[in-house]
């Protein structure tokens, strides 16, 4: 509620319940602020009340479009990016990923259980000692499996795209090299031409050798 763009300043809003007659007292009671700063808070202060109002009923896909489009999520994605030094697509995947399992359910509820359903399955794997393991480059050093599967094989991931120095680039093919060869027996590195209708290109890694093949 305390978004800088909502005009709703200070601890005069820490105590005000879900009411839109409280915000809007609350609004008015504050001191030292412009008429044109108060008139936006509560222009904005009537939008996130009718925000919620749709969003309480919405499906969680519907949900999650209306935050993307009406409430400005796609907004605050680009600026938390910018504030983190990342790249905003980088969380827009993670987004489209979320969506994309909304579309599989039709009330918030539905997906809870899903969810608990999938702990549960998860914890019983962990218990099993068969099973795959998943993980990072950086945390593989140091170990071996009978196989191993490198995924993202592309341009912007290996190397990352903001490795630009050669020193940088040095160091992404070192952990590249770390990741090969955790493998004993059997290496599988997997690629793709595009993603989310984009065309992409083979890591410069492994470039030389699909050319040659």
């Amino acid at each position: 509620m305390n978004h800088p763009n909502r005009f709703f300043f200070g601890k005069t809003f820490s105590d005000v319940r879900p009411d839109i007659n409280l915000l809007i007292t609350a609004i008015m009671r504050q001191k030292k602020k412009e008429q044109w700063q108060i008139n936006k808070a509560i222009d904005k202060a009537y939008d996130l009340f009718r925000n919620l109002n749709i969003l309480k009923e919405a499906a969680p896909e519907d949900f999650l479009t209306c935050l993307w489009k009406d409430v400005g999520y796609k907004d605050f994605i680009r600026e938390y990016a910018k504030s983190r030094n990342m790249e905003p697509k980088e969380l827009k995947e993670i987004w489209d990923d979320y969506k994309k399992e909304a579309k599989n359910y039709k009330t918030w509820e539905e997906w809870k259980k899903a969810i608990e359903i999938y702990r549960i399955k998860l914890a019983e794997a962990n218990q099993s000692k068969g099973g795959i393991t998943l993980s990072t480059m950086h945390r593989s050093k140091g170990l071996e499996w009978k196989n191993v599967f490198i995924i993202d094989c592309v341009e912007g991931i290996y190397p990352f795209e903001k490795a630009t120095k050669p020193e940088q680039i040095e160091e992404e093919r070192r952990l590249f090299y770390v990741a090969m060869t955790r493998a004993k027996d059997n290496l599988y590195l997997t690629s793709y031409d595009k993603k989310n209708g984009k065309n992409q290109t083979v890591s410069r890694f492994l470039s030389n050798y699909v050319k040659n093949k």
